[in-house]
């Protein structure tokens, strides 16, 4: 058959050049394809830290009256009384209420042991309700540190007759720690750029982050209890209370694919 002159010539040379289109297309797809898998696997990771050095802003401490006495009625209203002449104290030296919390009130009875010889003479003991003992527990958040000698001074004066857990630390430690975090990432940026500009290699798209921190715990006194005395009183020289500083460090890493 002579396709020159069939009426089918169109359609042959249609199909024809939809093959090569088809196979032209085909063909790049799979360059693409190709080069694409080939640089999913070309990743490069860099580090680098960031360190911020904090100075506490807040200092914490336990204010603890405890007492003990045979009537319930005595003992409560003693140490209920007491507390309010502290807290009231606090206030009046522009502690803030937010700032003063109850953290314990335990009431409990205090048993004795008592021993006596039976009809046959045997030795007996049994425990006796004797007294109870009332632990109230006051956690104060202090702001002004020149004032933290004289308020334990005066706290004591006042009625408080133990101390626990005088802790320094920053309020806001999250706010530190994202200023770490940005400076690492930043540091990381700017090598990124320069590996860049020496090498010819493209960093592209961001496939993995991870961060860790560490420091920033401003260290804090023994958490026994510690007896107070009357500084006035007993001629004690005020306590030299140093705050210091510590670094809160970010290690950051991220991952970049290589175009």
């Amino acid at each position: 058959m002579d396709f020159t002159k069939s009426p089918f010539r169109y359609l042959v040379i249609f199909v024809g050049i939809s093959i090569v289109f088809a196979l032209g297309t085909f063909g790049i797809y799979q360059i693409v394809k190709s080069q694409n898998e080939a640089s999913q696997g070309r990743t490069t990771t860099l580090s680098a830290e960031g360190k911020i050095n904090v100075i506490p802003d807040v200092a914490k401490v336990n204010f603890s009256i405890i007492l003990e006495n045979e009537s319930i009625e005595e003992l409560t209203n003693e140490s209920n009384l007491t507390m309010q002449t502290v807290v009231d104290y606090l206030k009046s030296v522009n502690v803030a209420e937010k700032d003063i919390k109850t953290t314990t009130y335990s009431l409990r009875p205090v048993y004795e042991e008592k021993c006596f010889n039976d009809y046959s003479g045997y030795r007996r003991c049994n425990s006796e309700l004797s007294k109870y003992k009332l632990n109230q527990v006051v956690e104060v958040t202090i702001r002004d540190f020149t004032t933290i000698d004289s308020i334990i001074s005066k706290a004591t004066e006042l009625g408080v007759n133990n101390v626990s857990n005088l802790d320094f630390s920053v309020e806001d430690m999250e706010k530190v720690k994202n200023e770490a975090k940005i400076q690492a990432i930043n540091k990381i940026m700017e090598r990124a750029g320069d590996i860049s500009e020496a090498t010819g290699i493209k960093l592209g798209k961001i496939v993995n982050i991870s961060e860790s921190f560490y420091g920033g715990y401003i260290e804090r006194q023994p958490a026994n209890e510690m007896k107070l005395y009357d500084t006035a009183a007993t001629g004690i020289a005020p306590a030299p209370i140093e705050v210091g500083s510590e670094d809160v460090t970010a290690n950051v890493s991220i991952t970049f694919r290589i175009k």
